[in-house]
């Protein structure tokens, strides 16, 4: 048995019902099969029974503040971080642009601007 691991098959283009087609048939010779995608990107009817379907769910404060904490250059700054972080209220709710805002800010913290966080644009382009 190996464990498959799919991410982005929102992203699969013109492949996707390929790619559903094959992750069908790895789940059907038993092995494990994880498989991500955007919930515009989800064709329950592609899968048989069997797959277990999960969505995730927006990070509380609570989950931002230890996710921050884990990823945060200087430990002392997770207060400062996280009261500008109530600024992009929904950016902060998700893990990947919780991780943008974290490096913007980490980026920012010797700057003299840093004292403006949570109050400006983000600047960081990706």
């Amino acid at each position: 048995q190996v464990l498959f691991l799919f991410d982005g098959l929102d992203e699969g283009g013109e492949f996707k019902k390929e790619i559903e087609t094959y992750i069908a048939q790895l789940a059907a010779l038993d092995h494990r099969v994880v498989c991500t995608t955007r919930p515009y990107g989800y064709n329950p009817g592609a899968f048989e029974a069997g797959f277990a379907t999960l969505e995730l769910q927006p990070l509380d404060e609570k989950q931002q503040s230890v996710f921050a904490d884990s990823r945060l250059m200087d430990k002392t700054m997770l207060d400062d971080f996280m009261r500008g972080a109530k600024a992009y209220k929904e950016l902060a709710a998700n893990p990947l642009t919780l991780t943008l805002l974290l490096h913007d800010y980490n980026m920012l913290r010797d700057d003299e601007r840093c004292n403006q966080w949570g109050s400006r644009p983000i600047t960081t382009i990706y």
